[in-house]
């Protein structure tokens, strides 16, 4: 039976990659969203007085509804890119614990060198 080959570990390039299409693509939804109060703003005025929840009219209600959406994708923007960020270090050898203890020493070696 023919091994499989190891998965690659995530580099720094990739989380950069990453980051950079999740950011388009959650602009991309926000922006929709956005178009959608702009159009109803501009082609049916009369309907962003229809009254909502806790007496708001849609306007204000749904301005209000776009700066909540815009504060929680930016809270998802940066777990995912934190996370990602956090598997990109540890693919690379100097976060492993072995190599920041190599490096520690050889520093400390270089201090007492001195």
């Amino acid at each position: 039976m023919p091994e499989s080959e190891p998965v690659p570990a995530e580099t720094a390039d990739q989380a950069d990659r990453f980051k950079q299409r999740l950011g388009i693509l959650l602009c991309t939804i926000y922006a929709v969203v956005y178009a959608g109060f702009v159009g109803i703003s501009v082609y049916n005025v009369t309907l962003m007085d229809t009254l909502m929840p806790f007496g708001l009219n849609l306007a204000v209600f749904y301005g209000l509804g776009l700066i909540v959406f815009a504060l929680l994708l930016a809270m998802l923007y940066s777990r995912a890119c934190a996370a990602k960020e956090r598997a990109a270090a540890r693919g690379t050898d100097a976060a492993t614990p072995e190599a920041e203890q190599a490096v520690g020493s050889s520093s400390a070696e270089k201090e007492s060198d001195a």
